[in-house]
């Protein structure tokens, strides 16, 4: 294991291989055994074999003592973890390298254990939930939640809630967060249960999607829906108007479509001028000109 004879060793102390690093925990370790304080413990050490190789090992230590109680010796086990070691260090660094992956995404990550206890949450999180999560928060980590509808939605009836329950994942779902100033974030959860090899499960990812954007654009054509349905109506009735109008004064029914045809004409002038205005502040005097053009044609020709 230490890539020494026997007859080597046994002209070595511990510390004659061991990284300088672990000396000093070593020493006062085995200095509280010598002076009675603890009669037994574990430690890994970084020690170099006989090739100046580096190693790890798991140094399990016990005492023994005579009938007086005095110390007498120490027994170490050794273990050689370095394999072992450096598959830990693997694990550290994908863990670490999905970390800084969770924490770059713009949407925002958190991860529970299985009993929804909230073990992780980037930095996107915490900017939507407008606050920082406290240890023992469950489920989620917004402060409030609501039903699309506004009613309450109690955190453990929540979606991340049910995925954990049913051990399902949760999608099509809808909810508003509250922040403690009051604002409100609607947003779309995709929770995630995680099992381990075994099929267990271990807990459960969820990324909140902010979908303020959407909803807000959403009103927006809503109000444009509106407002054209209103727009519509009036011109509808302004052109039954227009019909009723021409109707009560033609002479037959080619004089009543040339005087029809001309109306329209100029209510299509009209809306095209506030239009190019953007339905804001058309001059009086162009609204008159475009309006009355195809009447005073009317005029000239003597058909009115």
């Amino acid at each position: 294991m230490l890539g020494r004879s026997r007859e080597q060793l046994l002209n070595l102390t511990f510390y004659d291989y061991t990284h300088a690093d672990d000396v000093a925990e070593d020493a006062c370790l085995y200095g509280r055994q010598v002076r009675g304080e603890l009669d037994k413990y574990v430690l890994r050490k970084k020690a170099y074999k006989g090739d100046g190789t580096l190693v790890y090992l798991d140094i399990h230590s016990s005492t023994v003592r005579d009938s007086s109680g005095a110390f007498r010796y120490g027994v170490r086990v050794i273990q050689d973890v370095t394999a072992a070691k450096h598959m830990e260090d693997r694990i550290r660094e994908s863990e670490q390298r999905m970390r800084d992956l969770l924490e770059a995404l713009p949407a925002a990550v958190d991860t529970t254990d299985s009993t929804g206890c909230i073990k992780f949450y980037n930095r996107a999180a915490e900017e939507m939930a407008g606050r920082t999560p406290e240890v023992g928060d469950m489920w989620c980590v917004t402060w409030r939640l609501f039903n699309p509808d506004g009613s309450p939605l109690p955190h453990d009836e929540c979606p991340m809630a049910v995925a954990l329950r049913e051990d399902r994942a949760v999608r099509g779902a809808e909810a508003i967060a509250e922040r403690p100033d009051g604002t409100r974030v609607p947003f779309i959860p995709y929770p995630t249960p995680l099992d381990d090899a075994e099929g267990k499960l271990i807990g459960a990812i969820n990324m909140l999607v902010d979908i303020s954007d959407r909803k807000q654009a959403e009103n927006r054509q809503m109000i444009l829906i509106d407002e054209l349905n209103h727009r519509v109506k009036n011109t509808l009735a302004t052109v039954q108007s227009l019909a009723s109008q021409t109707a009560r004064h033609a002479k037959n029914a080619d004089d009543f479509y040339t005087r029809f045809e001309s109306r329209l004409l100029a209510l299509s002038r009209a809306h095209d001028l506030l239009t190019r205005r953007h339905w804001e502040d058309a001059p009086l005097d162009g609204l008159a000109r475009e309006v009355l053009e195809p009447v005073l044609g009317m005029v000239a020709d003597h058909r009115i």
